[in-house]
């Protein structure tokens, strides 16, 4: 049995559990069995909806060593052998223990110190086992970079067409909007040389300004809004243009070779971003919380520089999809289940 520790709420969104959710769905091809292990039940129509069985511990998904007694309790009753673990508030002390009694999987993005697991996954472009000399590792696996994106199979597909006319531009800051980008952005592109242009906008089901958003819409008939959407892969294939934020929507969007205006909302998103930018892959647009106001502003100047320069945007998309080929859920599976069948 293959265990999925990880939470999607309010806070932290979907991001974890939907690259989880990835994985779980290539290791079912491999007939491996997963359980999803969560703190709260808000997440849990989500999986029971792919098919897959999960446990609530009734806990807070931030404080993670007041759950371990009840997690190893888990981990015993049902025979758990694996752990993957997608959160980032664990502990040195909480994986330690874990792994006491079952082999550790870490989905990591911000290094913060030498993780008690037999492989660890860090697929940020650009990632390679450099990052982690400085911590100590011997004989721990890594599966680093892009080609461990783990993303839904129809992000694999190899098809790329970038029109020579900009017609309709993407747009979502994640799961929550915390920040209030996509009304700002919005009111903006009335006022700009884009105002006609169809905007197809995205959002999570904790997406938390829906009044506003639903009367701009009202207003506006150029903005198509679509809410905790399963097929967003569609919705991306029929935009020429996005703006997002640094996480796995962004990867997506590379995968289906799109150019993307890339914003940071969050510590673990800048290196991976700007690292996409140094590549010539995204237009940086900056971190949201420095200034919003004018990152909305620096996000229009780039979706006017792209909308009037095509052979940019050609460029962008062929980088994207040579970047991010879409399969790295399949190939994470594989090295789960090859850790699996060791232990």
């Amino acid at each position: 049995m293959i265990g999925i520790r990880t939470d999607a709420n309010d806070k932290i969104a979907m991001g974890h559990l939907t690259r989880c959710m990835s994985i779980a769905r290539q290791l079912k091809t491999l007939n491996q069995e997963v359980v999803f292990i969560l703190s709260e039940d808000d997440s849990g129509q989500a999986i029971t909806g792919q098919g897959f069985r999960y446990l609530c511990m009734n806990d807070r998904y931030d404080q993670k060593e007041q759950e371990t007694e009840r997690l190893m309790e888990i981990i015993r009753q049902e025979k758990i052998q694996t752990l993957l673990i997608d959160s980032y508030e664990v502990t040195d002390k909480y994986m330690r223990e874990l792994h006491k009694i079952c082999s550790i999987i870490y989905i990591d993005d911000l290094n913060r110190f030498r993780y008690p697991a037999d492989l660890i996954i860090n697929y940020r472009f650009g990632a390679d086992k450099e990052l982690y000399c400085a911590k100590g590792y011997e004989n721990e696996q890594f599966l680093l970079g892009s080609d461990y994106a783990p993303l839904r199979p129809e992000f694999s597909e190899d098809r790329i067409e970038i029109k020579k006319e900009l017609s309709a531009i993407f747009l979502s800051t994640g799961g929550t909007d915390e920040f209030d980008l996509i009304v700002s952005v919005l009111r903006k592109l009335q006022n700009s040389t884009l105002k006609g242009i169809v905007k197809n906008v995205v959002t999570g089901r904790f997406y938390k300004s829906m009044d506003a958003l639903t009367r701009m819409c009202q207003e506006d008939p150029t903005i198509c809004h679509y809410h905790d959407i399963q097929d967003v892969c569609k919705v991306m294939r029929q935009s020429d243009l996005a703006v997002s934020a640094g996480g796995t929507t962004l990867t997506e969007l590379c995968a289906c070779g799109i150019p993307v205006i890339g914003i940071a909302i969050a510590d673990n998103q800048l290196s991976g971003i700007r690292a996409y930018a140094d590549a010539e892959i995204v237009l940086y647009a900056g971190d949201i919380r420095e200034n919003r106001e004018q990152m909305a502003d620096r996000v229009i100047q780039m979706a006017e520089l792209l909308k009037e320069d095509a052979a940019l945007r050609e460029r962008m998309g062929k980088k994207a999809k040579a970047a991010i080929d879409g399969k790295g859920a399949m190939r994470i599976a594989k090295a789960i289940a090859d850790l699996q069948e060791s232990y």
